[in-house]
């Protein structure tokens, strides 16, 4: 698929969520309902489908440290540039919320239906593997980094990580490694969810954007400014970083992928959870939203130069 149709296709994805909310065929809380059914069905049918359509060989055992490792540079390199923004930053509530949203993306409802798109099933296996720790520090790191709220529990971490996407990956493994395949009637259904993945999630972009306090970006220059390291610079150092490192030219594109994708969905969720004040979950949600509206144009624009680079 060229950079250009796929552009056109998700600016059309997006528009299309945006629109149903303001048009009122939705209704504002929607998103919501939208974002659980796609954490609970299309999303695993996804991930599940991409572990047993994948053929088990001895390159594909051996890249399983590779993809660990990628991810473990990736998040350094992300959390050093996050340390550095925040320490750029005068407000202290904009500061944490930087700091937390560097080292994440949207790599879940925008990241995988692109990169199944991009690189079919078994792209979307490699990444599925290369963000299982992404996942971990998703979950993990937001009480310790966004301010002084409340402190999450070891119970109340194991709960959010028991989700259909991890149980998904577990499943996914077991099918792997013991070469399980599923009826042809049942392929079909998990197929036939599975390719919802990719409008439903663009979609759900778009309907965030209607909701969302997009006028605070114009009253912080350091929103957009945020957004634009978070899309240019942070891939560009991944890239750089996995290029010296001599990563395969599939796991540097991955890695790409992920740095490269609007600031996380729940960024405004957890800071709502853990910080002091109401400033971080505005800002938390416009830094979000800006980052939607311009990663249009910049991942295609990273798509394009790996695909050349590569």
């Amino acid at each position: 698929m060229s950079t250009i149709i796929l552009t056109i296709k998700l600016t059309v994805y997006i528009i299309a969520g945006y629109g149903a909310v303001r048009l009122g065929i939705v209704s504002k809380d929607f998103h919501k309902q939208l974002s659980a059914l796609m954490l609970s069905v299309p999303l695993p049918c996804l991930i599940l489908r991409s572990f047993y359509t994948t053929e088990l060989t001895d390159e594909a055992l051996s890249q399983f440290g590779s993809m660990m490792l990628a991810t473990a540079v990736t998040l350094a390199i992300l959390f050093v540039i996050g340390y550095i923004a925040k320490r750029l930053m005068r407000v202290p509530s904009e500061a944490v919320v930087c700091e937390y949203g560097m080292m994440t993306s949207n790599f879940t409802f925008f990241g995988m239906p692109l990169v199944e798109t991009l690189f079919g099933a078994e792209g979307l296996f490699y990444y599925t593997i290369f963000t299982t720790l992404a996942r971990v520090v998703y979950y993990g790191c937001p009480p310790y980094m966004l301010g002084s709220g409340a402190k999450t529990t070891l119970r109340e971490f194991i709960r959010q990580m028991c989700c259909p996407t991890i149980g998904a990956v577990v499943l996914g493994f077991v099918m792997y490694f013991g070469r399980i395949q599923p009826p042809d009637a049942v392929d079909d259904i998990i197929q036939g969810l599975a390719v919802t993945g990719t409008p439903f999630g663009m979609m759900l972009c778009g309907m965030t954007l209607a909701t969302a306090p997009l006028r605070e970006a114009f009253t912080r220059p350091s929103v957009f400014v945020l957004s634009l390291v978070h899309l240019l610079i942070c891939p560009a150092a991944v890239m750089a970083a996995c290029m010296l490192c001599g990563f395969q030219p599939l796991i540097i594109k991955l890695a790409v992928v992920y740095s490269a994708m609007p600031f996380g969905a729940l960024l405004p969720t957890f800071a709502t959870k853990y910080c002091a004040d109401e400033h971080s979950v505005v800002y938390g949600s416009t830094l979000v939203s800006v980052s939607t509206i311009i990663c249009i144009v910049t991942v295609p624009m990273w798509i394009y130069i790996f695909n050349s680079v590569l």
